[in-house]
């Protein structure tokens, strides 16, 4: 499998039961994360803004351990990485529905429903205009 693609930006709206919000997202072929179980990729959210639609409280429970029967997220999972700074888990969970909205460099629009799974985390991106952080190949089209 190539993992190698052009850095392209796109449109994310991310919908959980009756919410939905959009992020600003980029493509990164250095985000190699994956389900171990389902084998998904993971698309990290900007917490924070996560956080104004949608609820981070299951989340946080989930990482203790702490499960609840009226969480709105449907599957959730520890995920185990890599990073330069060493190993950590992060939270993930499927979304209902994960659309992103492509443009070509001719202006031509694309969606594409991903079947990925979703983790808000501080993703400290250098561009503050980002809030996703994208999976390159999960974009090709």
């Amino acid at each position: 499998i190539s993992r190698r693609a052009p850095i392209r930006e796109c449109v994310l709206k991310i919908r959980i039961s009756d919410k939905e919000a959009l992020f600003r997202g980029f493509a990164d072929s250095g985000n190699l994360v994956r389900d171990p179980l389902s084998n998904r990729c993971v698309i990290f959210i900007d917490r924070e803004t996560f956080s104004k639609t949608f609820d981070l409280s299951f989340f946080d429970r989930y990482a203790k351990g702490e499960l609840s029967p009226d969480c709105p997220y449907k599957s959730m999972r520890l995920i185990p990485i890599k990073t330069a700074a060493g190993q950590s888990v992060v939270v993930a969970a499927s979304a209902d529905d994960v659309l992103a909205e492509l443009e070509s460099k001719r202006g031509k629009k694309t969606l594409l429903h991903l079947d990925a799974l979703i983790s808000p985390t501080d993703i400290g991106t250098s561009a503050e205009e980002y809030t996703a952080i994208i999976p390159s190949e999960i974009l090709k089209s």
